[in-house]
């Protein structure tokens, strides 16, 4: 029969580790509550980051593609604006 001794210095460093882990875990609920968002890092919940990241990734495509649709347009009204001087510089002509 063997009795196993638990000493003093081991009983200390298992305490110090149980309060280090608590006092992590409380940081990162604390940083999550202060901050209001589910998700901070992307190891919190790597599925909601990627779902972020590709709405991010959309969000930014619409911009583009509404820059790019905003070029045509003022070309038109440029050109709109070229052929009614024209139109009033025939009517003159006449």
């Amino acid at each position: 029969m063997s009795i196993s001794r638990l000493g003093t210095a081991n009983m200390y460093d298992r305490t110090i580790s149980n309060i280090s882990k608590q006092q992590a875990e409380l940081a990162s609920q604390m940083e999550h509550a202060s901050a209001g968002k589910r998700v901070l890092r992307a190891s919190d919940d790597p599925v909601a980051a990627a779902q972020a990241e590709r709405a991010r990734t959309r969000m930014t495509r619409y911009e583009t593609d509404q820059r790019a649709l905003d070029a045509p347009v003022s070309t038109i009204s440029y050109a709109e604006s070229t052929l009614g001087e024209i139109s009033t510089a025939l009517q003159e002509v006449r």
